[in-house]
């Protein structure tokens, strides 16, 4: 339930933030 949707989100939110970090080194 709301676990699956938290974990869900921060997941997401952890891809982008490293997406984030590789375009600056680059």
């Amino acid at each position: 339930g709301l676990d699956t949707v938290s974990f869900s989100t921060k997941g997401a939110t952890y891809i982008t933030y490293v997406n984030f970090l590789n375009e600056l080194r680059v």
